[in-house]
């Protein structure tokens, strides 16, 4: 679980995935909200049933985020804003926490 004051409220989740600026790549997509009066970067998973069926899947692939959200935020590596990651293919489940570290 991410430390509380990494977490996105879950009622401005639909805010940000409408009025975000989208960042994409291959295998996930970020929308960020900017907001510099933040103390913390703020962070949202969204992993659909398009992604994998199964939960056991889609668990572990908000693991393998959370785990790389939280070691770059400790070293100052995000902006201060809110940040939506959906992702979009099952190869994220194949890949280790460290990689997706390197994506980010």
């Amino acid at each position: 679980m991410l430390p509380k004051e990494y977490r996105l409220m879950t009622k401005e989740i639909a805010l940000i995935a409408k009025k975000g600026k989208r960042l994409s790549s291959e295998l996930f997509d970020i929308k960020v909200w900017w907001d510099n009066q933040l103390e913390y970067p703020q962070f949202a998973l969204a992993v659909g049933l398009k992604v994998s069926k199964s939960a056991v899947v889609r668990n572990n692939i908000k693991r393998k985020f959370k785990v790389a959200i939280v070691s770059l935020a400790k070293e100052n590596k995000f902006k201060k804003g809110k940040y939506l990651i959906i992702a979009k293919t099952p190869n994220l489940a194949n890949l280790k926490s460290g990689d997706i570290t390197d994506l980010m």
